[in-house]
């Protein structure tokens, strides 16, 4: 594109309000919490395929984003299929 990332992040903050690290944190906890919905990965195994350092990390990181831990998310998704 030759533009610089400082650039670049300026134009996406103008045009959306929100800085390139929310658009891609919101992108990585859709993709978190579609693993934790759509597959029998354990939480460890989501926390790698993501590039997180450490499952302590992927855990706040997730508890940020929806409030609930991992585990509590993948509880209350397997309780409303069986309803």
């Amino acid at each position: 594109m030759n533009i610089s990332t400082t650039y670049l992040s300026r134009i996406v903050k103008n045009i959306t309000g929100h800085t390139v690290r929310f658009h891609l944190s919101e992108l990585l906890g859709a993709d978190a919490r579609r693993m934790l919905e759509c597959t029998d990965l354990d939480v460890q195994e989501i926390s790698n395929q993501l590039g997180f350092s450490d499952q302590s990390v992927f855990g706040k990181f997730f508890i940020r984003q929806t409030g609930l831990s991992p585990l509590k998310f993948r509880m209350r998704k397997e309780e409303l299929r069986k309803q």
